[in-house]
């Protein structure tokens, strides 16, 4: 329900992005404000999608623990994907790394949780 929640949120923030690229081109510190305010909308939205997409088949498997598998297998691409950010990012002092730790480790203990209870129902 969370990722669902949060991607939501991320495809809002990225509409606004890409809609409103426009008013970035204010920005001086970037070469092309509006191209990067687009690209910008348009990750966060499908990265939004995916959110929603997980959080859709976690909600379903939750009711069907033996049928998390898909749930596991996009969490864990949504956690190497906030890893691999985290690692492009790190050394930029003016991004802040902190939603990116937060997304890395949800998604790392949404992957052990969802794990242990497709064992203990392949189990019964």
């Amino acid at each position: 329900m969370l990722a669902m929640l949060y991607g939501l949120v991320q495809i809002v923030v990225g509409a606004i992005c890409f809609f409103g690229a426009a008013d970035a081109a204010m920005v001086t510190v970037i070469d092309d404000p509006v191209i990067w305010a687009r690209v910008m909308g348009v990750v966060l939205a499908v990265s939004g999608v995916f959110l929603v997409i997980t959080g859709f088949v976690g909600a379903r498997g939750a009711n069907r623990p033996s049928k998390l598998m898909p749930f596991i297998v996009l969490a864990t691409i949504f956690t190497f994907v906030s890893l691999f950010t985290l690692a492009m990012i790190i050394g930029e002092s003016t991004v802040p790394v902190w939603p990116n730790i937060l997304q890395s480790v949800v998604g790392f203990v949404a992957i052990i949780f969802a794990s242990r209870a497709k064992k203990e129902a392949d189990a019964r």
